[in-house]
């Protein structure tokens, strides 16, 4: 991917509960933290693991890349 700001939001449920901008150069491998918004946190605190998806799209792409995730509170 070129360089420039990768975009990650996690969904569950149909709503945003964490997403975050990052600028990556080209080339490099970059962690990006997300961390849950008001709602996920609420959403986490619940009883058993949350089921999520993370959609990044890095620069240059018109397409996010989706990755099914679990997150524990």
């Amino acid at each position: 991917a070129s360089a420039g700001r990768a975009r990650v939001r996690v969904r569950s449920h149909g709503r945003t509960i964490a997403r975050r901008l990052r600028t990556v150069p080209t080339g490099r491998a970059r962690t990006v933290v997300a961390r849950l918004n008001k709602r996920g946190r609420r959403m986490a605190r619940r009883p058993g693991a949350l089921r999520a998806k993370v959609l990044v799209r890095l620069p240059g792409e018109s397409r996010d890349r989706v990755r099914r995730v679990r997150i524990v509170g």
